[in-house]
């Protein structure tokens, strides 16, 4: 499941990046809060036993992934640019 909602969730992702404003920390916050409060109590998920707890809990997380996702999309300038500045940074200090 961890592996599909990696793989998925560079997909939805993309396609977020057109149609979504700016990731905050609040609204990562907001969405994995308002899922869970979603799947886990207005739609009674608790009441299936282990397994609806368990799908209750886990698609809120594949959501804040998603956004996580979306984020590092928004970045300027991106990780991989920040990383390399990083690295360059570190090998003239030494």
């Amino acid at each position: 499941m961890l592996l599909k909602t990696a793989n998925f969730g560079q997909v939805q992702a993309r396609e977020l990046r057109a149609h979504t404003p700016t990731v905050t920390t609040g609204k990562l916050f907001r969405v994995l809060v308002g899922e869970m409060y979603s799947r886990l109590i207005r739609g009674r998920g608790w009441r299936d036993g282990f397994e609806g707890g368990a799908e209750s809990l886990y698609q809120p997380f594949s959501l804040f992934c998603v956004h996580v996702m979306l984020w590092e999309r928004q970045l300027q300038p991106s990780l991989d640019e920040r990383y390399r500045e990083l690295k360059e940074q570190a090998r003239r200090a030494t």
